[in-house]
């Protein structure tokens, strides 16, 4: 017997016991998103009016929803004739790292804490900013501390454009990134990230 399991990154539905740990208290994507749609906050020249997902809601999304949140989001209650097979799940790992998140819809939950990167700057030590250099063949890096990918690449996406330098970022969901945009895909509209694993180019013991 196989399984097949689709992962909808950041697609959150709901709020989480520890939420308010991360700055996250109050989190609710679809919800969210369904509310923005269904009050005209949405519309643009490419969509307009509620959100529309007909095939995620026969899956049974609005019902994971109802459950998750103790309410309907607008247009996501399901209406056809067979009750789908869903639910909400309650993570038990600890962290805000989305592969800690894979591994536990896995079967695998992670009980420990992650180790992270100082909060400071610069934030990688010079051993992983240089090997990472090296192998993506950069002419130098951007950014090196704590911060979101939106963010930096509003504060230096236009210096990263200009030089070819790459930002590289600390994030609670992920150890090392580097957040990348495309002026052709639109000004902030396209970020790429090129995920680093911290123990390819450095020993585990090196990070705080």
């Amino acid at each position: 017997m196989r399984a097949l399991i689709l992962v909808m990154d950041s697609v959150g539905i709901g709020t989480a016991p520890d939420a308010a740990a991360y700055g996250d208290d109050g989190a609710d994507t679809i919800g969210h998103i369904a509310e923005a749609c269904a009050v005209g906050d949405a519309d643009s020249e490419i969509r307009q009016g509620p959100l529309h997902l007909p095939h995620l809601v026969e899956l049974g999304l609005g019902e994971a929803h109802r459950l998750a949140t103790g309410r309907q989001a607008p247009g996501r209650a399901y209406r056809g004739e067979v009750n789908p097979q869903c639910g909400c799940a309650r993570e038990q790992s600890r962290g805000k790292d989305t592969p800690s998140g894979h591994w536990e819809i896995a079967g695998v939950p992670v009980r420990f804490d992650w180790g992270y990167f100082p909060k400071k700057e610069p934030c990688f030590p010079q051993q992983l900013t240089d090997a990472f250099m090296e192998q993506a063949a950069l002419p130098g890096i951007l950014g090196n501390r704590h911060a979101s990918g939106t963010d930096i690449i509003a504060e230096l996406g236009e210096q990263h454009l200009r030089s070819g330098n790459r930002s590289v970022i600390h994030r609670p969901t992920a150890s090392f990134r580097s957040p990348r945009m495309n002026r052709a895909s639109g000004w902030r509209g396209y970020m790429r990230y090129v995920r680093w694993r911290a123990g390819w180019l450095i020993p585990s013991t090196s990070v705080a």
